[in-house]
């Protein structure tokens, strides 16, 4: 296992050597709960602007430094569907989807050699998300099964 950072590209480049597959992940959350970023808000931008922002970075320096592996066979990006566009606008505050769709698109638009390596992986949410949120997890529902309950909002 090796170390990087996604604020440098470089490191990203270094820990990259060598590898065939690469699954990147970007995550919007993580941002919003250090308090040391509220500090680094424009005026009058939200923590989630700022959170977009970050991450639309962060997956661009991930795939730029994927782009020049030599060896590297498939790039396996975990994304989500861009929100305001596919509503048309209607909602346009869907930062933590529509980053990543973002990051997909700057792959398509601007790195076509990493493009036709790229697989996209679209879950919807964290397979770790039941451990989080109780209403999630699995419950009993009879002597033989179980049952997952999620509420879900239709476009």
């Amino acid at each position: 296992m090796v170390q990087a950072n996604q604020d440098e590209p470089e490191s990203l480049v270094k820990a990259f050597q060598g590898a065939n597959v690469i699954f990147a992940v970007t995550d919007f959350w993580s941002p919003m709960y250090d308090p040391y970023n509220y500090a680094k808000l424009r005026p009058g931008q939200t923590i989630n602007e700022f959170c977009y922002e970050l991450e639309l970075q962060r997956g661009k320096n991930i795939a730029c430094a994927a782009a020049v592996i030599g060896t590297l066979d498939r790039f396996i990006f975990s994304s989500l569907p861009n929100i305001s566009k596919i509503t048309h606008g209607k909602y346009p505050h869907v930062y933590h989807f529509d980053s990543k769709a973002k990051i997909m698109e700057y792959i398509q638009e601007t790195l076509p050699e990493l493009s036709e390596k790229t697989s996209e992986l679209q879950l919807g949410e964290f397979a770790t998300n039941w451990k989080i949120w109780k209403v999630r997890r699995p419950n009993k529902a009879s002597i033989n099964g179980w049952k997952v309950s999620s509420t879900t909002a239709l476009f």
